[in-house]
């Protein structure tokens, strides 16, 4: 993760009253459990984690993605990506 990451998102958050959970430190699957837990005590029907930038060759972050998948059981996954991307955006996206 970028280090001002989550710094942007907190900003972000406040300016637009929405609630960020960040757990600094943290192992991603640690921070979507506690995030989802977070949501449910605030009663917030939707939950958007940010995740770091993602390589389809990068195995370690890839297996990440899955178990938050797996665990979190989401309705929804969207793929964001920049126009620098390039074909890495169709290889990630398809894994």
């Amino acid at each position: 993760m970028r280090p001002a990451a989550a710094e942007q998102l907190v900003a972000l958050g406040k300016s637009s009253e929405i609630p960020v959970f960040t757990l600094p430190g943290a192992e991603p699957v640690r921070i979507a459990e506690q995030a989802l837990a977070f949501a449910r005590t605030k009663n917030l029907d939707v939950v958007v984690l940010d995740t770091a930038g993602r390589l389809h060759i990068d195995e370690i972050m890839m297996a990440e993605l899955e178990e938050i998948k797996k665990k979190l059981k989401p309705a929804d996954v969207l793929f964001v990506a920049d126009g620098m991307s390039g074909q890495d955006a169709v290889k990630s996206a398809q894994r």
